[in-house]
């Protein structure tokens, strides 16, 4: 991320280009300057932009939120025109041949911390060869001050999802299942996902809220299950012991038998 004004700048190593990865950049770059910039030009990245369009593109929606949270306004290039983003793709190279050709590092964290080290002592302090000034000197006089400053409360990354309720009521969402009220089967809805919690909306409606749970596992709500089927999971072997005790207790040993035998 380069500033427009004084061209200082910043930068970090990452191995993916995901809307949490996106998301986690801008945030570091914001704390990095001390607050926020007007306006984000940038790239039509599929994190970033969904659909790209000349006039209104569409704008990933988590990111949006984030813009909404940090209040600058996004702004991608045209479509095929990189151009637009000029002043940090000419600092592309700068960095791959100032400071990452011929640099070893043990892990990403020792090249980040390397880097930080490098903007501020290398990139910031040398003669911008269009300003023809030093971008860390006119950062801290000048363009700082203009920053925005940074929100009060924390963002909450919240990740959304469009998916059809299964036949079984459940939804997938990062790998996880979470049960959803089964007349909506086969119906589209929208899954939000936050670091703590899932919610499931159908027409703009909340139907369900979960605890998030760990990939490959399930978050059931018997309630969303049909009338029927709510009924046969209730019929546990306690509950079948139970019934077979009220017959009496050859009865209740008969059963006992039938739920603790092994079977082959």
């Amino acid at each position: 991320m380069t500033l427009s004004c004084s061209r200082h700048c910043y930068a970090e190593v990452v191995f993916r280009q995901d809307i949490q990865t996106w998301i986690a950049c801008h945030r570091n770059a914001f704390e990095f300057f001390g607050g926020v910039p007007d306006k984000i030009v940038m790239d039509n990245l599929k994190a970033a932009i969904i659909k790209v369009v000349l006039y209104e593109p569409l704008v990933n929606r988590t990111y949006r939120e984030f813009a909404a949270h940090y209040n600058f306004v996004i702004s991608p290039c045209l479509p095929g025109h990189p151009e637009h983003k000029g002043k940090v793709e000419r600092g592309v190279p700068y960095v791959r041949n100032s400071f990452w050709k011929g640099s070893e590092f043990a892990d990403r964290q020792q090249a980040n911390i390397s880097l930080i080290d490098w903007i501020m002592n290398t990139a910031g302090l040398r003669i911008h060869g269009t300003t023809k000034q030093k971008p860390l000197l006119v950062f801290e006089t000048i363009e700082k001050q203009c920053l925005q400053a940074l929100p009060i409360t924390a963002y909450i990354l919240s990740l959304w999802k469009n998916a059809d309720v299964r036949r079984d009521c459940h939804v997938t969402i990062e790998g996880s299942f979470y049960s959803a009220p089964h007349h909506l089967r086969d119906e589209p809805v929208l899954i939000q996902s936050t670091e703590t919690v899932v919610r499931i909306y159908h027409k703009n409606l909340l139907v369900a809220t979960h605890l998030k749970t760990e990939p490959g596992q399930r978050r059931t709500i018997n309630a969303h299950y049909p009338p029927h089927k709510v009924a046969y999971l209730e019929k546990t072997p306690q509950w079948c012991l139970a019934r077979a005790k009220d017959n009496g207790p050859f009865t209740h040993q008969f059963v006992d038998v039938l739920l603790t035998r092994q079977h082959p």
